[in-house]
């Protein structure tokens, strides 16, 4: 199969034994300011699209100062049975991700934007796959604001 963006290709067999037949723990992980109404939209896009392709979603809301707004987008996260998590400052995007990783006990994790909506059903779980086959054990797409050599690699 020929190479392909986005794919970090493998050779041989794959090296996690956890592969040979137990089916892989999935986890979305989504870091976010926490505005409550760009929130409502990427809450109804996963619902709507792709909810059934990840076993968990983990939302941590960092900075978001206002009482009602952090309220409400607990309530939306756990209506779609999600887990929601909050810190009171902003804190840089790897910062988050490194305590949604680090509270996860997931196999494999799908890091999400929250100004990034998945269009397509099946494309998480496709991607998902990849990895539990082992063709590969990233898969990325590439972003504006990435760095030149990270565009590259994905």
């Amino acid at each position: 199969m020929a190479n392909q963006a986005g794919l970090g290709r493998k050779t041989g067999k794959p090296q996690y034994g956890i592969r040979d037949r137990v089916p892989l723990r999935t986890a979305a992980l989504l870091p976010t300011p926490g505005d409550p109404f760009h929130l409502r939209w990427w809450l109804r896009n996963y619902e709507r699209v792709w909810q059934d392709e990840v076993d968990e979603l983990r939302v941590l809301v960092n900075g978001q100062p206002d009482d009602r707004a952090r309220e409400y987008v607990r309530e939306r996260v756990e209506r779609v049975g999600g887990t929601y998590d909050e810190r009171p400052h902003p804190m840089p995007h790897g910062t988050a991700l490194n305590i949604l990783i680090g509270d996860c006990d997931a196999d494999v994790v799908v890091l999400m934007e929250d100004d990034a909506p998945v269009r397509l059903p099946g494309a998480i779980r496709r991607c998902l796959l990849m990895i539990e086959s082992g063709e590969c054990d990233v898969v990325a797409s590439p972003r504006e604001s990435m760095s030149p050599e990270l565009v590259h690699a994905a």
